[in-house]
């Protein structure tokens, strides 16, 4: 197997408690079902969702209905290329975070995954800790994200009351103003009558219209 003997020790502690990290989901893409299940165990075995899938047609297939928020992609699938495999999975699921499974030791397919939109990159054979350390940064800034836009929809939410209050408010003085309009004019009118007919008396009706 290409992750290393911490695999193995983890495995063995059958008591070991699990994160509460239920609700995080990775999908892994590896054209090497060995390296992918045994990826999946360990993955799974630490609480975490999974999906397994071996090739880029089935990664682009899957990722909707998995709404995985991180993607473990080897950089080699069979002829197919995993950091263009980025792109489509982006297009899909534009949060999603990609990390390259690299076997390659070359620095330059780190640094064409990186200016491609890589979140984060590992070497194969992997390192249990390095991976668990990369998917905790990770779903660090998943959860972020997720805060942030909570708070932007609550602001847009406030805002929205606040222009229903304001447009309410708006109107209310409007009315009154309108109200303070038509009882100047009616004094002016019942004023007028009085100076013309002091003798005379005057009633208001409920329509707010002097009779005499």
């Amino acid at each position: 197997s290409q992750i290393n003997k911490d695999y193995s020790a983890m495995k063995t502690q059958k008591n070991c408690k699990n994160q509460n990290i239920t609700e995080r989901h990775v999908l892994i893409v590896d054209d090497d079902k060995d390296f992918a299940e045994s990826l999946n165990d360990l993955l799974l075995m630490k609480g975490y969702k999974v999906t397994v899938v071996y090739g880029y047609k089935e990664a682009v297939n899957a990722v909707k209905d998995s709404k995985a928020e991180v993607a473990l992609i080897d950089i080699r699938l069979g002829t197919a290329n995993g950091i263009d495999l980025m792109g489509s999975l982006r297009k899909a699921i534009p949060e999603i975070l990609c990390v390259i499974l690299t076997a390659y030791a070359g620095i330059e397919n780190a640094i064409k995954a990186l200016q491609n939109g890589a979140y984060d990159y590992l070497r194969k054979p992997i390192n249990a800790e390095d991976l668990f350390s990369t998917l905790n940064r990770c779903f660090e800034k998943v959860d972020l994200e997720r805060e942030r836009v909570s708070i932007q929809l609550e602001l847009q939410r406030r805002n929205l009351d606040l222009e229903k209050t304001v447009k309410e408010r708006n109107a209310q003085i409007i009315e009154r103003e309108r109200a303070e309009e038509a009882l100047i004019i009616s004094e002016e009118n019942y004023r007028a009558l009085y100076e013309d007919n002091p003798t005379m008396y005057f009633s208001v009706s409920k329509e707010g219209i002097i009779q005499s």
